[in-house]
């Protein structure tokens, strides 16, 4: 799962068609860096879901290829773009992506399961600082799911006057 970091801002500072061609060059270039059997799907905005298969059926192997895989991605995203700006105008653009992987061998989790572990390695990695590559680990999820529990108790707390914030 990759999210390109900031992109709003170039479709807010540059327009849309710029952002357009950046997306069409980001898609370029995890074509190039992908095996020829992988899938590379936009999801939506700047997000894309990238399919790859078979790694090594050794899990350690696996891993390190995997963990290749995605610092092959972050290098050839983190290269600058050269664009036509308006009045086609040379304009360089630098842009980075954050990564979350997820390496799975359980056919009995649905898409929709393995998109939502992918999506939660990639928000680490935006947390982590952006530009930066994230294995979904299963302790990410009970982290997540304490933290929206916690939320939840809080409001209920403040809700039944049960808790007091001063300010």
């Amino acid at each position: 799962w990759l999210d390109l970091d900031r992109f709003k801002e170039v479709d807010d500072l540059l327009g849309h068609q710029i952002g357009d061609r950046v997306l069409s060059e980001v898609a370029r270039r995890l074509r190039d860096s992908l095996p020829e059997d992988a899938g590379i799907a936009r999801f939506g905005g700047d997000e894309f879901v990238i399919l790859v298969q078979p790694l090594s059926h050794d899990p350690q192997t696996a891993c390190r290829e995997l963990d290749e895989l995605m610092e092959r991605l972050q290098q050839a995203l983190n290269q600058p773009y050269s664009l036509l700006g308006p009045q086609s105008q040379p304009l360089q653009h630098h842009s980075s992506a954050s990564l979350g992987s997820i390496m799975f061998h359980d056919r009995h989790l649905s898409a929709e399961e393995l998109i939502r572990r992918a999506d939660i390695a990639m928000y680490r990695a935006k947390e982590a600082g952006r530009n930066q590559t994230v294995r979904f680990d299963p302790s990410m999820r009970v982290e997540l799911e304490r933290a929206v529990q916690l939320e939840n108790d809080l409001r209920r707390a403040i809700e039944n006057e049960e808790l007091y914030v001063e300010l």
